[in-house]
């Protein structure tokens, strides 16, 4: 794979098919809830750009959304968008640090790393004024 000259080889991890469960918090900090998804990684041909698709479910409800990753040489870094089932967009900035994974958006970041190569563990966090919040908890297993 020639991924970009290399800049996305190390996103190869993530091809397959996924199993998402997590915890939702809510501004005390406290559970509020939890989640189970299916997340699916996949290369578009020419392997410089990962797609991923997300079958939710946040406390029940449906939660639907693609988004796409590939390399922004002007940034330096791998860059993503994502468009939810509401028509919400989104943009994030990510690194793969060895077994870090971290994308940083607008008022919202994650925080995760790899145990092997079949598990992703981490929480996403909001920004509020007094600063970073958990907001949900997520192991992603690798199902394929």
């Amino acid at each position: 794979m020639t991924a970009a000259g290399g800049e996305l080889a190390g996103l190869q991890r993530f091809a397959g098919i996924w199993n998402t469960t997590g915890a939702l918090f809510g501004t005390d900090g406290r559970q509020t809830g939890t989640m189970s998804a299916t997340d699916l990684y996949r290369w578009l041909p020419g392997w410089r750009t990962l797609i991923h698709e997300v079958d939710a479910r946040m406390d029940g409800a449906a939660l639907r959304s693609i988004e796409v990753l590939t390399w922004d040489a002007a940034r330096g870094t791998v860059v993503s968008r994502s468009f939810d089932q509401d028509g919400g967009v989104a943009d994030f900035a990510c690194r793969l640090d060895r077994e870090r994974w971290e994308i940083d958006g607008q008022g919202i970041r994650f925080r995760g790393r790899f145990d092997g190569a079949d598990r992703l563990a981490g929480t996403w966090e909001m920004h509020q004024t007094d600063g970073w919040r958990r907001w949900i908890d997520i192991v992603l297993d690798r199902a394929v």
